[in-house]
């Protein structure tokens, strides 16, 4: 009877996070062809004034079951071509990324950290990640989304594949992984970040769970799997996954109508610059995240997963040191493959390997 009540109450704390995701889906190509159904939106009770006004009064989703699609995502200098091959939900889905040029290149290695900087810091300048939040909180960093919002297919960037494509997760008796109800947000990667799994952080007190690191954006519209898009970082949460350091940051989009307010909400100003500012105008959203994460696993009868620092967040200037301390432990991997190092992940793929 406690554990209803229990899963009873995280559904009602979820259900008034803030479903950010709502909206028109966006950022999908002219290539690639979509059949869509739409629905009524309806405002919930809990929803305050302007994020009813922010929210696209419809809801589009979006499916497709064509053998090759395509689709282009706008970075802040280049162009990315994501292409889909296969079919959904199938073991041999992928999703492949190409330059301008139609080479074919890694989401994870290829693909900057830095989408953009302000004028006053060069892009070749120090990336000491204290000058960076202190100086600079308007750096964009580009963000990969792997699972749109309010979708629920495990997809993420194969680490061990040629390439890196984006595919199915599988789980340990093969079949294809999905979550058990969809998740509220964007949820992607950071390319060149790496969770060394022989990094120990003292802090949180386990090792990194050797993947990039993770982003929750929680941008007003769902965007496409594939798509690389320019976000904020504004803080995040440390999850210890089974033992395993897995960094939960969230973020948003940076040209997102919940960043940049119009001239009737009182200018081009920024409104939502970091945790602080998100929650005292969407109230719920982190509280939904984290106990999103803790309960995810629950139904495949795993623990509730817990958090380092007591389950607070951390603010902003933290996790631009998180992102920074990671792109560093990335560099370290690509210098170990370069240099044959069998201490570090073998079965990683990159352009050394």
């Amino acid at each position: 009877m406690m554990l209803s009540k229990s899963i009873a109450y995280v559904t009602n704390t979820m259900n008034r996070g803030l479903n950010l995701g709502h909206g028109l889906a966006t950022g999908i190509g002219s290539m690639r062809r979509i059949t869509t159904t739409t629905t009524k939106f309806s405002a919930k009770p809990w929803m305050n004034s302007n994020a009813i006004d922010l929210n696209h009064q419809l809801i589009q989703k979006i499916s497709t079951k064509e053998h090759s699609q395509s689709l282009s995502t706008q970075s802040t200098k280049s162009t990315y071509i994501a292409s889909s091959i296969g079919l959904e939900e199938t073991h041999d889905y992928r999703i492949q990324f190409m330059d301008i040029h139609k080479k074919q290149i890694s989401p994870w290695h290829d693909i900057p950290l830095i989408a953009s900087v302000d004028k006053d810091i060069d892009s070749n300048s120090s990336t000491d990640s204290k000058s960076i939040s202190n100086n600079n909180i308007n750096t964009n960093y580009n963000f990969i989304c792997e699972i749109p919002a309010n979708t629920k297919l495990k997809m993420e960037i194969s680490t061990t594949e040629v390439y890196n494509p984006i595919k199915q997760d599988i789980n340990k008796i093969g079949t294809l992984r999905s979550y058990h109800g969809p998740i509220y947000w964007n949820y992607g990667c950071l390319p060149q970040t790496w969770e060394d799994p022989t990094h120990f952080h003292p802090e949180c007190e386990c090792y990194g769970d050797n993947d990039p690191v993770d982003v929750v954006e929680v941008g007003s519209t769902p965007l496409a799997s594939g798509s690389v898009t320019p976000i904020k970082i504004l803080g995040g949460l440390a999850l210890k996954d089974q033992g395993e350091l897995d960094w939960k940051l969230i973020g948003i989009r940076s040209n997102d109508p919940l960043v940049r307010s119009n001239k009737a909400m009182g200018g081009d100003i920024d409104r939502i610059t970091d945790l602080e500012s998100l929650e005292r105008h969407y109230p719920h959203v982190i509280s939904g995240i984290r106990e999103w994460f803790r309960w995810y696993k629950v139904p495949d009868n795993k623990p509730l997963n817990e958090y380092a620092y007591n389950g607070d967040v951390i603010g902003r200037d933290k996790a631009i040191e998180v992102v920074y301390e990671t792109h560093e432990q990335w560099k370290q991997l690509i210098k170990s493959k370069s240099d044959s190092d069998s201490s570090k992940s073998n079965d990683l793929w990159t352009h050394s390997k």
